[in-house]
């Protein structure tokens, strides 16, 4: 998964590098949402901070006879803030976690753009067989060996998945 630092810090060098992986994104929507996800929290933990203040400094009111009616009032007020806060904060931060999850891996830099059509050997290990008969997709020959059932398993997995038979 991307680090959100560095879609924060440079979110078009980011870009570039998924669009060689032919993925066009814009991280506009996804930076403002974090920036008030930020903001959120340092609201938040300044309502918690000041809860906390408050809440050790009532016994303390209450020994010395001072009505406390006002700043317990208060007390409440900042918890349902609080409350509000830690809600909308988990709303954004799913939407945020449910958009860096579809987000693929940086390339690296000397990787060739677009996709496996693209992709260049750099090195053959051995000979490269020759065969008097023509070779054959390695799921084809399982299909037909009854050994998979490619379409069974894309159905019930989904697109790339097969369920083995026997």
């Amino acid at each position: 998964m991307l680090d959100i630092t560095l879609i924060r810090e440079n979110p078009d060098l980011v870009a570039e590098k998924l669009a060689r992986r032919g993925f066009e994104i814009n991280f506009d929507e996804f930076l403002s949402r974090d920036r008030v996800r930020r903001d959120l929290i340092y609201r938040t933990e300044q309502l918690k901070a000041e809860k906390n203040k408050t809440s050790a400094a009532i016994p303390l009111m209450k020994r010395e006879g001072q009505d406390t009616t006002a700043v317990m009032a208060r007390m409440k007020a900042i918890g349902e803030e609080i409350k509000d806060g830690d809600e909308q904060l988990a709303a954004i931060e799913k939407q945020q976690q449910e958009f860096l999850d579809v987000l693929p891996n940086l390339p690296a830099d000397d990787v060739v753009a677009g996709g496996k059509e693209n992709n260049q050997v750099v090195r053959t290990v051995g000979t490269v067989p020759v065969f008097d008969f023509p070779s054959q997709h390695h799921v084809d020959l399982a299909e037909r060996l009854e050994l998979i059932d490619y379409t069974r398993g894309a159905k019930l997995g989904g697109s790339g998945f097969w369920i083995y038979r026997g």
